[in-house]
């Protein structure tokens, strides 16, 4: 049941941050998301480096699919404007 737990809390999480970014809330709509990062680092304490390095890279090809889809303008979220080359703070959460 953990599997189903963790899918049912990433949903939540997904949802609330796709929300709350369109609804121009940013760093509150982020929140869900990093605490269930938070969640899941505690949840496996024991293997915290591996977890770590895990998360950090994800969020680095995530950072990186989405600068590339920001620059050649397949995608724009609300609230940016062309020229913004970082994507918003909760989509760097997801």
């Amino acid at each position: 049941m953990p599997a189903l737990r963790d899918f049912v809390l990433f949903q939540i999480a997904w949802f609330a941050a796709v929300l709350g970014g369109a609804m121009g809330l940013g760093f509150a709509a982020s929140c869900p998301a990093v605490a269930l990062a938070g969640y899941h680092l505690v949840q496996n304490h024991k293997r915290i480096e591996r977890e770590l390095g895990l998360l950090a890279a994800i969020v680095l090809v995530g950072l990186l699919a989405e600068n590339i889809l920001i620059h050649f303008g397949a995608i724009l979220y609300t609230g940016m404007k062309p020229g913004d080359v970082l994507p918003p703070v909760w989509i760097g959460a997801l």
